[in-house]
Formats: C-alpha cells, structure tokens, sequence
C-alpha cells in the first residue's frame, strides 16, 4: 500500500476538514471501534451508519469534511463513484476472513443483520448451504467488491483490526488530523459492539461487556412477545417517536432484550444497556453491566426506561442517573399495583409521589394507561430539560418554539 500512501500525500493540497472520507469494510470488523476512534479528531466530523435509512439521493449526502463507516456502503459503490469519485480519501477496513464469517454466523438468524439479508434474499435461501458457508461467502463476495472499487481511487489506505492502533495512526497523520491521538488509540483497547463468546462475561465498570449472544427473535424473548402488543408500548412508541424527531442520540436502559430500539431506527446513535440481556441488533451498541456503576461516554438526546424502576432497590439514585444522562427522559412503571402482586416488584405500590420521591421534581407530561385486555394501569412519565408542563404534544412543541423565539431575541 506504499505507493497508494505516496498518492495521498501529494493529494493532501486541500483544505483542513473539507474532503470526504469513507470506511468501506464487510462488517464486524471494527467499525464502530474506528469511528469511535474518530470522535477524538477535531477538524473532521465522524459517523457510523449516520444515513442508514435513507432512501435516494440523499443516501450519500455526506457533509464535507466528514469521516463515515457503514458496511452497507459496499452495496452502493456504482453511485458513491460518481458522487465522490477519486476527491474523496477510502479506508479499506479488514478483518481476518474467517473471524468476520463467524461473528456473522451468530447473526444469522436476526432478521435485520446484513448477513441474514444476503442469505434470504441475495442467496435464495439455498437448502444445503452450511450456516458458516453463508457468512464465508458474503465476506468474500464484499470483500471483492470494495477491491475491485478501489482499484482506481489514489486516495486510499488499509486499517487492518489486528493492528489497529499502527494503520490508524498512520491514517490519522494521512488525512492531516487534528485532536487527541492518544485517547483516540486508547479507543482500540475497548470492544465496541463486539459479539459474544459461548460464555457471557461479567462487565467490568466503565467498559462495555460483550454482549449476549444471538438467539431466535421469535423464541428467544417471551418476555416481549407476551407483551408486545400491550397498549402502554403504543403510548411510548408515540410520545417517543414525535420527540425524538431530531434526536441524534438515545439509549434505552432495562432492556431485557426487548426491540424497543427498533421503534426508533431514524436515530443515528442507538444504545441499550442491561443488566444481563441489552437489545442487541445491527446499529446498536450493546453494554452488559449494572447501569449505576456504568460511566457513558456521551449526553444522550432521549432516555427510556420501560418497566424498571420498580424492580431496582436504590430506585432514587437510579432515577437521578436518568435525569443526568439524557436531555429528555421517558420512563414508565406499573401503577399501584398492590404490594406482593409480582414478586420481583421491590416498590409496589408505585404512585406519583413516589416517583416524585425518585426523580426530586415533577414530570412535565404523564399519562396513565388503562390495558384493554387486563385491568391494570402503567404511568408514562416524561421529563424535559425546560420546567413547564404540557398535556399534549403540539403543546410541547410550541413550548419549545416560543423558548426558542426567547433565545433568539436575547441574541
């Protein structure tokens, strides 16, 4: 790769942030690891999968001076040449073949990973293949494809995952970066969204734990196909949904394994942290670990918190970590369920006055959800960052759009 690295550098006459940069790779090989990295970069802005759902041109519309990693950008190669052509700088991402194939296999069987999409769709489903075979084959096939793509690009470099830290700082000072090197190398010493082994890890506080390994999504978790058509989801899903509408960031905590993130795959940044069982799915970065010792890296746009609290002992500290984590925090609970109901309930009964022994102020908007198909009720909760309450949605955004109005005059 010395004579590609030659190239960049008597193409580096350009200004500081300004050209584009893309990480092309076959998936679970450091991806979000290498973006990670990134976020220590000052002059350039950095993304995983920040377009994922878009559809048409505005797939590839990547501000300038912005560094991306999708795995998904191999099947968009025709049009990310003509967009970008030869002005942009390519990073070839790899992995060894066979570690990517079986981290892929035990994915398999999750209906949005990539690897099942090739397998059902691009494959055919074909009868004998091994399950493995499947994931060799889509690594390769990829693999190919963003080869053959690179063959007339000048500007381009490998990172290879079994020595991250060496190709990243020799990317680093190819593109000119500006930032923190050192805490960005630091970032390859931590498993971001890695899959697990056949034994789940205990976490470790401030580093995330693997995550739990994939199981069938239609058996996997009775928890919520027993539940999942209860009305209090449809209350959250929409409340959230119309708040989250520019959200960049949200982690769910308490997951259990629940697919509550899927509701909201417009949001860039999606993390779920559990206990023992985080939500784990393509897009998600996943933590294992008691959320009272866990240090997050980041002040998220939205928080949830479905049906938790109520089972956590120190529910005040739980709550009060909540409000610092996130700019709007939505949390539910089961409403005055008589004491001894559900065994696994350490507050029951739960009422506004204790969540307001918990959260140490009132929630801007709650709403209480009476099931239609079993007589119990669950409290909605929402809290802002603003003080004033709202009894309905468009009330909310015109709260915002007059604070907003306020600020600006001052200016």
């Amino acid at each position: 790769m010395s004579g590609s690295i030659a190239r960049l550098i008597a193409h580096r006459r350009f200004a500081k942030g300004s050209r584009n940069v893309f990480v092309l790779c076959t998936g679970r090989c450091g991806s979000v690891t290498f973006i990670k990295a990134c976020g220590h970069i000052n002059n350039f802005t950095s993304g995983h999968e920040t377009r994922a759902r878009v559809v048409g041109n505005d797939r590839l519309a990547y501000p300038p001076g912005h560094i991306e990693a999708d795995n998904r950008l191999s099947w968009f190669l025709g049009r990310l040449d003509q967009r970008f052509g030869q002005s942009a700088v390519y990073v070839h991402l790899t992995r060894e073949p066979e570690e990517v194939a079986r981290s892929y296999s035990l994915r398999l069987e999750n209906p949005v990973s990539i690897a099942s999409g090739y397998y059902n769709s691009i494959l055919m489903r074909p009868t004998e293949a091994d399950p493995l075979a499947v994931c060799r084959d889509y690594v390769d096939t990829v693999t190919r494809n963003i080869m053959a793509f690179l063959q007339d690009k000048p500007l381009k470099t490998c990172v290879r995952l079994e020595h991250a830290k060496e190709d990243f700082q020799q990317f680093w000072e190819l593109i000119g970066a500006e930032g923190d090197l050192e805490s960005a190398l630091a970032e390859w010493n931590i498993k971001h969204n890695a899959s697990a082994p056949a034994k789940q890890k205990s976490a470790q506080e401030n580093k995330p734990a693997d995550v739990v390994k994939l199981r069938n999504p239609a058996s996997a978790n009775q928890y919520w196909e027993e539940r999942k058509d209860i009305l209090y989801y449809q209350v959250v899903r929409t409340i959230t949904g119309h708040i989250s509408k520019r959200a960049k960031s949200i982690i769910d905590v308490g997951s259990a394994g629940c697919p509550y993130l899927d509701w909201f795959g417009h949001i860039p940044q999606r993390t779920s942290i559990d206990l023992t069982r985080p939500y784990e799915a393509e897009g998600v970065s996943s933590y294992t670990g008691d959320f009272l010792k866990w240090k997050a890296d980041r002040h998220y746009d939205i928080v949830t918190c479905l049906q938790v609290l109520e089972h956590v002992p120190d529910a005040a500290a739980f709550a009060q970590k909540l409000l610092s984590l996130g700019k709007v925090v939505v949390v539910s609970v089961p409403y005055k369920w008589p004491a001894g109901k559900t065994k696994s309930h350490v507050h029951d009964p739960v009422d506004e006055g204790k969540l307001l022994s918990w959260f140490g102020r009132r929630p801007n908007f709650e709403y209480i959800c009476r099931e239609v198909k079993a007589p119990v009720e669950r409290i909605v909760q929402v809290y802002d960052e603003f003080p004033d309450s709202w009894s309905a949605l468009n009330r909310r955004d015109g709260i915002i759009a007059e604070l907003k109005a306020k600020s600006s005059a001052k200016v």
